[in-house]
């Protein structure tokens, strides 16, 4: 996937203490996620004991304007 540009619609975000995240749509068919919760995460408290798994436990999911993102897939070390 790295070096594809893909299209996602965000949704819906949530937040907690340790990270903030974006729940999003993704509007390329041709590409498949995991996650039953697809997500970005927009936020990280290291200091706090932030970790970007825990954004898939995030809870209180609240709905946004509808945002369209588009970007090449890359992958950054945290």
């Amino acid at each position: 996937m790295k070096g594809k540009t893909i299209k996602l619609e965000v949704i819906e975000a949530a937040e907690n203490e340790q990270v903030v995240a974006a729940r999003v749509v993704i509007l390329d068919p041709t590409l498949q996620v995991r996650n039953r919760t697809p997500h970005i995460v927009i936020a990280l408290n290291k200091k706090n004991g932030g970790k970007l798994s825990m954004a898939k436990s995030l809870e209180g999911w609240v709905k946004v304007r509808s945002i369209i993102l588009s970007g090449e897939v890359k992958e950054i070390p945290v």
